[in-house]
């Protein structure tokens, strides 16, 4: 057991950033339309090595990194280095679930392929509704269940091992009804059928969704 979890921990330290990388590359169409929302101070939510800079505009003041992954980290250093971009970038490590940032600090959060892998989707969402400022919006494009019932329920078959070495990913995760039931509001949504994927993992969302108004307590 100690031998197999040995292997777990190497992978997910050396090899898995390398997949991650590869695997981000086919969502870069979505991506560049959905980051040129993004202004201000923003937040990305596992930034890994940082594939996703190339699409952010200049209207980024500063981009803030999570990424608990260190060698992730190494290599978004590196790249800094060598491709220096035109707005400050702070890589940080820490957990999406116990955000290291004050309150209303943001002008926008996104998460790109990272829902899917956090242990508790509600609570990271619930902690960038809190990080945003009110009139932020939280930018995100993740793949998620399959909405042809043959595709869902293989993905139901094949999501416990897939997830060991895949970094916790929820092939079935149902992202859009879990951002609605965490306090956003969507402003827009896109459903796509991303064909350069295999097919259980062919279907992705992508969209803005803004804080919605708290109700008054009573």
């Amino acid at each position: 057991m100690r031998i197999g979890q040995r292997f777990l921990d190497e992978w997910d330290r050396r090899v898995l950033p390398v997949v991650t990388d590869w695997y981000t590359k086919s969502a870069a169409k979505f991506r560049k339309e959905l980051l040129a929302e993004a202004h201000g101070r923003v937040l990305e939510i596992g930034i890994g090595s940082g594939p996703s800079l190339p699409f952010y505009s200049t209207r980024v003041t500063e981009l803030v990194g999570l990424e608990p992954n260190e060698t992730a980290r190494r290599k978004l250093e590196r790249r800094l280095q060598s491709d220096p971009t035109p707005f400050p970038v702070r890589a940080v490590d820490g957990s999406a679930l116990e955000l290291p940032f004050e309150s209303r600090s943001f002008d926008a959060v996104t998460f790109q392929l990272v829902l899917c892998t956090v242990p508790g989707p509600e609570k990271a969402l619930a902690e960038a509704r809190r990080v945003l400022k009110p009139d932020g919006r939280l930018l995100f494009v993740e793949h998620v269940r399959h909405t042809q019932p043959r595709s869902a329920a293989l993905q139901d078959r094949i999501s416990p091992a897939w997830s060991v070495f895949a970094g916790g990913c929820r092939l079935n995760q149902d992202t859009e009804a879990i951002i609605r039931q965490t306090g956003f509001a969507v402003d827009w949504i896109k459903h796509v059928e991303n064909r350069t994927r295999p097919h259980f993992l062919s279907h992705m969302v992508w969209g803005v969704a803004h804080p919605a108004p708290q109700a008054p307590a009573r």
